[in-house]
């Protein structure tokens, strides 16, 4: 009995020892490793700004008011030169491949465009996503305007244009979305320029939207006779409302809203189809995805290949749609293709049987 409580009392003593140990280790490295963080991102900031004399974070009201609409920037630096303010940067991030990509974007005031960007830590493919790193990319960030909405593309060459990496589309377009949101809190934030913090669209105000853009010249939107809505819904899985298009209390053709599958979920599209059986066009609601592939279903060069598109047959989708009922394959992205098919395919056969009536 002795021995075991001698033993235990040994352990305690131990532990207590390691705890301490372990805690002052900790003391002494955590401040450390802050320093040398702090050090690694000043001196991101002075490839940036090589002018620059002093970094000032903003105070800490101002920042809760930028994430107020823009929560995924964690700090924001007044960059000073000569006792004038000469740039900011934004340390921002978004979701990747891999997890979150966090990006350092330095914007000058003295012309809003972006000084440039430093990619911080991320766990993007090797070799393939970790690319953003390379300044063949991050270079093609630098001059470029932040008036403008900046898109990625194979051979950037305007004013708004980025680089968009081969096979590393993600994480190009995680970079792409941090510095964005960089871009738009700057104007909105940090200068006098006539911009407005973005007001998210509702989904009610989002589908009146679309459904104005599928009939332009329709006055009314009003839904089907819901007996002839259930008969519908019961032979068809992809259905789930159905509108009539009214022109001076004319019916000029109908809006189905459909719900099918796509690659991250559920996936809402709605279709205009007119009276003389053509697709008017198509729209995709919110969806899951993947960004900067999947979400190519919401391009217009996707959605403008279904105008014109008679229904009497099934739609198919093929790399370059020549054919009446073929439209637009995106590469790499099947399953998603496939997801608006389903859906369109389904507003088709609904369009169908509401002419046979």
């Amino acid at each position: 009995m002795k021995e075991t409580l001698k033993l235990g009392i040994t352990l305690l003593v131990i532990t207590a020892v390691a705890a301490g140990v372990l805690a002052f280790s900790n003391s002494i490295t955590e401040p450390i490793i802050a320093e040398r963080e702090k050090q690694e991102r000043f001196g991101a900031l002075y490839n940036i700004f090589p002018d620059a004399e002093e970094f000032l974070e903003v105070d800490e009201a101002k920042l809760k008011e930028v994430q107020s609409t823009y929560p995924n920037i964690t700090e924001i630096i007044e960059i000073v030169s000569g006792g004038s303010t000469i740039g900011y940067a934004f340390n921002g991030s978004a979701g990747g491949y891999g997890g979150p990509v966090n990006v350092l974007t330095g914007i000058s005031v003295a012309d809003n465009t972006v000084a440039g960007i430093s990619i911080g830590s991320h766990s993007e493919t090797p070799n393939l996503g970790d690319r953003i790193e390379d300044p063949s990319f991050t270079d093609t960030y630098k001059g470029k305007t932040t008036t403008e909405k900046l898109v990625a593309v194979a051979s950037p060459s305007a004013d708004n244009e980025v680089q968009l990496i081969s096979g590393a589309t993600i994480s190009s377009f995680a970079v792409l979305t941090a510095v964005n949101e960089a871009n738009e809190a700057y104007l909105v934030y940090f200068t006098e320029l006539d911009v407005e913090p973005p007001v998210e669209e509702t989904e009610e105000e989002k589908e009146a939207r679309f459904m104005s853009e599928l009939f332009a010249d329709a006055d009314e939107f009003t839904p089907i006779d819901e007996g002839l809505l259930e008969s519908i819904i019961a032979e068809n899985i992809f259905v789930r409302e159905i509108f009539e298009a009214k022109a001076g209390g004319e019916v000029i053709g109908y809006i189905f809203k459909t719900i099918s599958g796509g690659y991250g979920g559920e996936l809402p599209v709605m279709t205009g189809i007119s009276l003389d059986g053509t697709i008017t066009g198509i729209r995709v609601g919110a969806n899951s995805e993947t960004p900067g592939l999947g979400t190519k279903i919401e391009e217009p060069d996707f959605q403008d290949s279904f105008v014109g598109k008679a229904t009497e047959e099934e739609l198919v989708a093929v790399p370059s749609p020549a054919a009446e009922n073929e439209v637009q394959l995106i590469s790499g992205a099947t399953v998603s293709t496939d997801g608006v098919l389903y859906g369109v395919n389904g507003a088709r056969e609904a369009f169908l049987a509401i002419i046979s009536q």
